[in-house]
């Protein structure tokens, strides 16, 4: 059947389907100049039930049949009380909203409203140990709905002559037909372990934009620089992924801090927390009866306008203290979000659990003149208390996705859909399901690919040029022409061509090709590099890897910028690399690599003149008789009860809270293909990141190391470490700002360093200094080198700030560093490095 005449089918379904399933009121609402009020709210009168408008002042309630009074409000803004009779499935309300420079209060009026507001929570957190969860194991059902939308930014409505404050329209459809990038449908059994531990175990779990391909392409390679890890990559096949992990949030006003991973850059204070009184104002702006049950509504106010907390309306119920419900927004610095609303109702069970049945979260991202609107709507039912983890759970996994999830049809979301969809919505559902089977044909594909495929003189220059056939999993990349100019080569200008080829079978499994060769015009001295990878088991990281090559290979991998350029840390390496990598088990990770190689000093070419002129002494190559080596390299990687889920073919690693451990042993194998080597390393490392609430991040980083056997070691095998640059400010965590351009040594090490990240806690609390966003970091380093009379340690202080261009969070840093050392003494100098930040794994580089 044509996908035009499956969509028609399905709209005519819709229809009918929204002739009984419910009803709701929609509208927009603006002030009298038109502009829509952002996050405006509408509510229920004398009840907590309502919703928030998003950033265009666009609000969706759904509402039984009869007669509601509902009330409108917005801040600096006269409440409106209106009644609205529902009769049929879709109405559609505009309102308009005058200014007020008074705030009403409701029903009850409190001569003294801050001194009764702070009564009030005080007796709320006196009686919050008999509702705060973490004594007791339960589970519930959830149902959970993420709708994200992008628009283009410009005004909704503007109807500056209208003298018409009010006005109720059943046949003008407010345009909700915008843009939605994605839309997710979820739902699970969620079993609660105390202390505070989540498991979701999904019966239906439906990614609407799953129905395409995904159209990215990355080329991989074990050559780079840093620290050698072994911990795989996620492969992020959606750039919209950060935002499916809002639909697992779980806020606790009872805890002091609450965590907004990806939203806030620390936790932020509950307005009912131990100090809350010293970050938050209340006020008791009215009361009203909810099915006889007295409710206070207090309205909460942050002190502090640089530091991340809530501002918003509490529900307080008057019989036994506890929140009935909440509507609150993250006021102060953000990370990813421009604008973040959260709205949540509580009910009792069994007569003394409070638990959630509602959350609503309304989010706005500006993303250049565009707008990225999030909706997610959660409904949560049929608690079971003292209800234990089944036993289908694996170690450690915290969420199950059954096989046959993304096949459930329409009947199965009709009965576990327990809100009413916008229309839009339920469209794009059809519309995309409806297009599932042609979106994975081959005409669909090769239609999409021969976009990619076009050749253009831009791409060939600036992009690259492909070749890709996705239906049968092919693709050819050649690196573009700006690419192939290395201009400060070995013997100067170098030439290079690098080409890849991927493919992905079937069953997902995925071979790469990576091919280099250059040319140095001065030395006539052509070099190349094959790696060849089969990345199978993606539940168990599996990757196999072979490089061969005739290439100048580096010494330190990790060397000071002004070393990695010098000719002094360049070798020529004919080598044979293989390699096996793998999860052995759970947060374990291994590889295993021999190395084969003829290692050659860079001796009889000729280097161009500027290289000496500009890297000095560092420049002259390292002199030693040419040697063979064979070398076995294992590696391990022990993250310690490791978070984890699959979805899929495909393993979700979420990291411990515990710290990573590092194992590495290097044996130099004498004899073997007529090596040379005859030596033992071994070396062991942990590092961690530890949040400390309201006072930041610190990141630690141990390394000890020895070479247990020297008998046949070539400088070439020492350690090394990363050196200084004059003026950067490298990973602290990793490297030393004034150690000198480099630091080798043969004999035993023990090197550690520590940072601390305040995150605003210190100058966002300071009048006026707040305003310029800063942070204040600090750290320290040392190493020791007990054979060589080598300790320096080092300490530093700095100031940062954060910015961020289109999706991309980073710090840009100011560093005061001083150090003592045994060999050249003390030693002070500023510097400037960048910090970049990491959404999926929420760490900064460091």
């Amino acid at each position: 059947m044509h996908p035009c005449i499956k969509y028609l089918i399905s709209t005519l379904f819709i229809l009918g389907f929204l002739s009984f399933h419910g009803q709701h009121l929609k509208g927009i609402i603006t002030n009298l100049e038109g502009e829509p009020l952002p996050f405006a709210t509408v509510y229920i009168k004398n009840s907590t039930y309502g919703v928030a408008a998003n950033s265009y002042g666009e609000y969706f309630i759904e509402l039984d049949n009869g007669e509601h009074n509902l009330v409108f409000s917005y801040v600096g803004y006269k409440t409106i009380e209106t009644k609205i009779n529902i009769t049929k499935p879709a109405h559609y309300y505009n309102i308009q909203l005058t200014p007020s420079s008074e705030e009403l209060m409701e029903l009850e009026i409190v001569s003294n409203t801050k001194n009764k507001a702070k009564e009030i929570i005080k007796n709320v957190r006196i009686n919050k140990s008999q509702f705060k969860i973490g004594e007791f194991n339960f589970s519930y059902n959830q149902y959970t709905k993420n709708s994200i939308e992008k628009r283009q930014i410009k005004t909704i409505y503007n109807d500056k002559d209208s003298n018409s404050k009010l006005s109720l329209d059943t046949s003008i459809n407010v345009n909700f037909n915008n843009n939605i990038l994605k839309f997710i449908e979820s739902y699970s059994t969620i079993y609660f372990q105390k202390p505070n531990n989540y498991y979701w175990d999904y019966s239906g779990y439906h990614d609407f934009a799953d129905t395409k391909n995904n159209q990215s392409y990355t080329v991989s390679s074990d050559m780079g620089f840093g620290e050698y890890s072994i911990i795989p990559d996620y492969e992020n096949e959606d750039d919209r992924e950060l935002l499916n992990e809002l639909m697992d949030i779980n806020i606790n006003l009872y805890n002091n801090n609450i965590d907004l991973p990806n939203v806030t850059e620390k936790p932020i204070i509950s307005p009912i927390a131990f100090n809350g009184f010293i970050y938050y104002k209340y006020d008791l702006i009215g009361s009203f009866y909810d099915n006889k049950n007295k409710i206070y509504k207090i309205k909460i106010t942050p002190l502090f306008k640089g530091e991340p907390l809530f501002e918003g309306l509490l529900f307080i119920e008057d019989k036994n203290f506890r929140i009935a419900s909440y509507e609150l927004k993250v006021q102060g610095p953000k990370l990813n979000y421009d604008e973040f609303h959260l709205i949540e109702d509580f009910h009792i069970v069994e007569n003394k659990f409070n638990f959630s049945k509602r959350k609503v979260i309304d989010y706005t991202i500006k993303e250049g003149k565009y707008k990225v609107i999030g909706n997610i709507k959660t409904e949560l039912s049929k608690y079971i208390i003292n209800n234990n983890l089944p036993d289908y759970f694996s170690k450690n996994q915290i969420k199950v996705f059954s096989d046959s999830i993304q096949l459930r049809d329409s009947s199965f979301w009709n009965n576990v859909r327990s809100i009413e969809l916008k229309e839009n919505e339920l469209n794009y559902i059809n519309y995309t399901d409806s297009l599932r089977n042609e979106y994975q044909s081959e005409k669909y594909l090769l239609q999409q690919d021969s976009a990619m495929n076009e050749i253009t003189l831009g791409r060939l220059i600036f992009s690259g040029l492909f070749h890709r056939n996705r239906y049968k999993g092919n693709t050819f990349y050649l690196e573009p022409i700006v690419s192939q100019f290395n201009l400060f080569g070995i013997g100067g200008y170098r030439h290079r061509i690098g080409w890849h080829y991927d493919k992905i079978f079937n069953n997902k499994n995925k071979l790469e090709l990576n091919n280099e060769i250059d040319y140095g015009f001065r030395n006539k001295d052509p070099k190349g590099n094959l790696e060849l990878a089969l990345n199978y088991s993606k539940k168990r990281f599996l990757r196999t890897f072979v490089s061969i090559g005739d290439r100048y290979s580096l010494i330190n991998r990790y060397a000071s910028v002004s070393s990695s350029f010098s000719r002094g840390n360049y070798v020529r390496s004919r080598h044979l690399k293989l390699a096996q990598r793998a999860e052995l088990f759970n947060g374990l990770y291994g590889e295993i690599k021999l190395e084969y190689a003829i290692k050659s000093p860079l001796v009889g070419l000729d280097f161009a003149s500027w290289s000496m002129e500009v890297f000095g002494e560092l420049n002259n190559p390292e002199e030693f008789t040419e040697y063979t080596k064979s070398e076995i390299r294992l590696q391990l990687t022990w993250i310690p009860f490791q978070k984890y889920y699959f979805k899929g073919q495909r393993k979700i690693s979420l990291g411990s809270d515990l710290p990573t451990v590092n194992f590495i042993y290097r044996k130099g194998i004498p004899n073997l293909f007529n090596s040379e080597v005859d030596f033992d390393f071994i070396e062991l490392g942990a590092n961690d990141e530890i949040k400390i609430p309201q006072l930041g991040t610190s990141k630690w980083n141990v390394q000890l190391g020895s070479f247990l056997n020297k008998k046949s070691l070539r400088l070439i095998e020492w350690k090394y470490f990363r050196g200084s640059d004059p003026i950067f400010f490298s990973n602290p965590l990793s490297s030393f700002q004034l150690l000198g351009p480099t630091l080798s040594t043969p004999n035993e090490f023990l090197r550690a360093n520590y940072l601390h990240h305040f995150e605003g806690n210190i100058l966002n609390k300071i009048p006026l200094l707040h305003l310029l966003k800063l942070q204040l970091s600090a750290g320290s380093g040392i190493i020791l080198v007990p054979e060589d009379d080598l300790a320096h340690a080092e300490i530093y202080f700095g100031i940062s700030r954060k910015f961020k261009i289109r999706n991309q969070i980073f710090k840009l840093n100011t560093f005061a560093v001083t150090s003592a050392n045994t060999l050249v003494g003390a030693n002070y100098q500023f510097k400037f490095g960048i910090n970049m930040y990491d959404p999926f794994n929420q760490k900064w580089d460091y």
